[in-house]
């Protein structure tokens, strides 16, 4: 009858809006996804206060630590670095020990690599160290990918079952046929996204980064972690222009040509970090960070700003401007302040006065002269200015004092 068919509707109706608010309560009941952990490297040579204060302050934000043991040189010589177990054990975070391989190592024999690890992991024991997985690091180049699975299969052979296997893999692994035998001898990956393979490009790029996690998450048959810069380097460029050395958490010997300091915004590396824990891609575990900021380490972020950075803190952007006056009534030395708690980024120009027609940078700016727009001080390169700094940027003759008048642009 048609007024039971209705009546049905109806019913059938409300008992389907019932379900579906069911179902949409239960979905806002649902707990957000657990936030990835974050691991730290430990990469300094030679430990110090600064290094310990950095270990006990961090130890809440961080998972575990990803010591430096050793390093083996382009001769395979290993290097062991200096280690101090009191500290890590007071963390109370576990340990993994990390040893790199030179990528352009000149004779890779296995079984003396094999047995030189093995000198550094009993020698890390020796000192009380106990690890809770090792890691090796060899950026080694795509075609050599067959070579390295073969070594790490003999490796794995040499270590406890108990005792997890992880590597460090680059982007430029992604479209090498040799990978997938190298992971699968792997219980985990790090996959480093950040490198000077461009000076142009820049240690890193949030999109360009993304990328790479997202193929890779394709790729992995096993868990796999991200590596994030906290850190800066200085290129160095030999007299035709071309890249001659980076230079980063080791000093570079040699001739000095052209230097160029490039550094990690903190921003871009927020960014990706929050879209990643948003929408993490499949065997995506956590973060690892290169390298742990000390207070005295003067290319990675201070300590504050990676915490902040860690615990998705909203970051201090602008400095203020100063205009100090000299003897020369009419003389002004420009300078850029931070007042806030974490690392801020150096305008990328600071706008003058049109009446100020005579001026210059230091420090990492330059005079542009004033036509149709007004004359400012350019920063050729990105930086960061520490919590509680000032840096002088140059000077400007102007009738009046500028400070009022003086406008920052951020960088990109």
């Amino acid at each position: 009858m048609p007024g039971v068919k209705h009546s049905s509707r109806i019913l059938l109706a409300a008992a389907l809006l019932a379900l579906s608010g069911l179902a949409t309560g239960i979905w806002l009941l649902r707990p957000a996804p657990a936030a990835l952990p974050h691991d730290a490297y430990i990469w300094q040579r030679q430990w110090n206060e600064p290094l310990r204060e950095a270990i006990a302050e961090s130890r809440a934000q961080i998972r575990s630590w990803r010591v430096l043991l050793a390093q083996a040189d382009q001769t395979g010589v290993f290097r062991n670095a200096s280690l101090e177990a009191p500290p890590l054990a007071a963390s109370g975070r576990p340990v993994i020990g990390v040893i790199r391989i030179e990528g352009q190592i000149a004779n890779f024999d296995e079984s003396r690599l094999v047995a030189g690890i093995r000198a550094t992991l009993d020698a890390a024991r020796d000192k009380g160290l106990r690890l809770a997985g090792v890691e090796i690091d060899h950026d080694c180049a795509s075609a050599k990918l067959p070579r390295y699975a073969a070594f790490l299969a003999r490796l794995r052979a040499e270590l406890p079952a108990a005792r997890p296997l992880a590597i460090t893999a680059l982007p430029a692994w992604l479209d090498a046929p040799g990978l997938p035998a190298v992971l699968a001898q792997t219980d985990e990956a790090v996959l480093q996204v950040h490198a000077v393979s461009n000076p142009q490009s820049g240690l890193f790029e949030p999109r360009r980064a993304l990328g790479w996690v997202e193929r890779f998450s394709r790729l992995s048959p096993v868990p796999f972690r991200v590596a994030l810069p906290a850190y800066g380097s200085q290129l160095r460029f030999d007299a035709f222009g071309n890249l001659a050395g980076v230079e980063s958490e080791m000093p570079l010997l040699g001739a000095a040509g052209r230097r160029e300091e490039m550094i990690v915004a903190p921003r871009d590396v927020q960014r990706l970090l929050r879209e990643l824990q948003a929408h993490p891609p499949a065997r995506l575990t956590g973060f690892a960070w290169f390298r742990l900021p000390t207070g005295e380490d003067r290319r990675s972020w201070q300590p504050a700003t990676w915490r902040a950075v860690l615990r998705d803190e909203t970051l201090a952007e602008a400095v203020t401007l100063s205009a100090r006056t000299s003897a020369d009534p009419q003389l002004f030395d420009l300078v850029v302040h931070n007042p806030a708690t974490t690392d801020v980024p150096l305008p990328a120009r600071i706008t003058l006065p049109a009446a100020c027609t005579l001026a210059d940078g230091t420090n990492g700016y330059a005079f542009l002269a004033g036509t149709q727009d007004k004359p400012a001080l350019l920063r050729a390169q990105s930086g960061l200015l520490r919590p509680g700094h000032e840096l002088v940027i140059g000077w400007a003759r102007c009738p009046y004092n500028p400070e009022s008048d003086l406008h920052a642009q951020p960088q990109p």
